[in-house]
């Protein structure tokens, strides 16, 4: 890639400053260090959310998160002066009115009458979520335990009366699918409705909605924005990424390479470079303001970084490029370079995943780096530099091998401890320290670990070893 940065005989301190300086991308086009293509004025500027999961009270206190985070990314978006807001579901936490009108108050705070201070009209482009639907019911029963009288409960909660709930708190009509025209661009939300999660008719109803008004929208030309909670089946963050539709919308969207596709629910962080995915549309995952997560890849034994960040993004549309900047909220800082859609799309997808993962690069440890590995207790536990980033390739996972005298093996995922935070903050820990608990491999040989950096688009740097160790590592 042009303009690539080679980590090769760098010392740790020499390549994060040279990453830093450059950007991500080290000058290539797509992506591209942040406000390389923001020349000119966009025909419209919106701002990205998902998963605020307000939570005004709880039973114990735990899961406080009141909605001073959402105003926060109001405000700055007010001063980016935005053309309207998406919010791609999970508004509420436990499914409450009260927190859905905290939402809604917030939002007339930073917006009175949906209007910037300048006069201009901001849109609400607002889907709701799983935990606007059954939240109530999580917690072991949260809106029993916090109003056990049925008849009080009853206007607490907010989807079984949810039409009349959502007109009351957001003053405008409620409907499972709607649409709404920003400066003469669609956008198309569709609610969390029954039958819910993995009903043949969850997020269907895009469907008949495209038949009826998709031609219209293909002739126009303009990318339209479609916003759902459920990730849209194997689109963005690989195709087993956790919380996926039933593919209807994929399905329906693939027809309309002008389409452009917004939805939440993983948590998944917008660091990860599969958060955006084009095919026969493009699809982005929102991430969350609440935390970001799924971060042991199926292994019980991964740490869990620090994960309460709170991310979204701002949406700018060129008449030909549509510029994504990914942002972290408290404290404000870029995620990363921006993601630059060309318009038309047509043939020009640089966020196809198979030829993107086919030319990405992959982090590297420094040439000093080394592993150390101690075994107590029925528990081998390993440690290791955080590797360097290398171009557009941050350090995102690693994958940590251990190996017998007599070649059996086991191997497990780690998620960098900095996989979310960032370019400033790539080094936010320094070392990384993993563990294999219980029945590893077998008693009474020599054993050796290798770890091998990877970034989020499937690729990894060279390895380092530990070297063979005597004795065996069976808990």
């Amino acid at each position: 890639m042009a303009g690539s940065v080679d980590c090769a005989g760098l010392s740790r301190r020499d390549f994060l400053g040279g990453f830093i300086s450059l950007g991500m991308l080290g000058g290539c086009a797509f992506p591209a260090p942040h406000g390389v293509f923001s020349h000119g004025t966009p025909a419209l500027r919106f701002g990205l959310l998902s998963d605020v999961h307000i939570s005004m009270k709880d039973v114990d206190g735990k899961w406080a998160n009141d909605a001073g985070k959402f105003a926060h990314a109001l405000k700055w978006f007010r001063k980016m002066g935005v053309d309207a807001v998406v919010n791609a579901g999970d508004l509420a936490n436990f499914g409450m009115t009260e927190e859905l009108q905290a939402m809604a108050d917030a939002w007339d705070e930073v917006f009175p009458d949906g209007k910037s201070p300048d006069g201009r009209d901001v849109a609400r482009i607002f889907v709701t979520g799983n935990h606007d639907y059954e939240g109530a019911i999580y917690g072991g029963g949260f809106a029993g335990k916090l109003y056990p009288d049925a008849a009080e409960r009853g206007g607490k909660v907010f989807f079984p009366n949810r039409r009349n709930q959502w007109e009351r708190i957001f003053r405008e009509p409620y409907e499972p699918i709607f649409s709404k025209r920003v400066k003469g661009y669609t956008f198309i939300g569709q609610h969390w409705d029954p039958p819910g999660w993995k009903g043949s008719g969850s997020f269907g109803l895009v469907k008949p909605w495209m038949e009826k008004n998709g031609a219209a929208l293909a002739a126009d030309g303009k990318p339209f924005f479609y916003v759902q909670h459920a990730v849209l089946r194997r689109t963005c963050n690989g195709p087993d990424a956790w919380g996926q539709d039933t593919g209807i919308a994929t399905a329906t969207l693939s027809e309309y390479p002008n389409a452009i596709a917004f939805s939440g629910h993983s948590h998944y962080t917008l660091t990860d470079e599969s958060s955006i995915w084009q095919d026969g549309f493009t699809a982005v995952n929102a991430s969350s303001m609440w935390y970001t997560g799924k971060p042991n890849l199926g292994n019980p034994d991964a740490p869990r970084p620090k994960m309460r960040v709170s991310q979204g993004a701002l949406v700018e549309v060129y008449g030909d490029r549509v510029v994504i900047a990914r942002r972290q909220f408290l404290p404000d800082e870029s995620l990363g370079d921006d993601w630059v859609i060309p318009l038309p799309v047509g043939d020009r997808k640089p966020f196809e995943p198979k030829s993107r993962a086919a030319s990405a690069s992959a982090p590297q440890f420094a040439p000093d780096a080394v592993v150390r590995t101690a075994f107590k207790s029925g528990t081998l536990r390993v440690s290791f530099p955080q590797a360097l980033a290398c171009a557009e390739a941050r350090p995102f996972r690693y994958s940590v091998r251990v190996e017998t005298a007599e070649g059996a093996t086991q191997s497990r995922e780690f998620m960098d401890p900095c996989f979310n935070r960032p370019p400033s903050a790539l080094q936010c820990e320094g070392f990384v320290e993993v563990s294999f608990k219980g029945k590893l491999l077998p008693k009474g040989s020599a054993y050796r670990v290798t770890v091998s950096p990877g970034g989020s688009l499937g690729g990894y740097g060279s390895a380092i070893e530990s070297g063979w160790t005597p004795g065996g590592v069976k808990a």
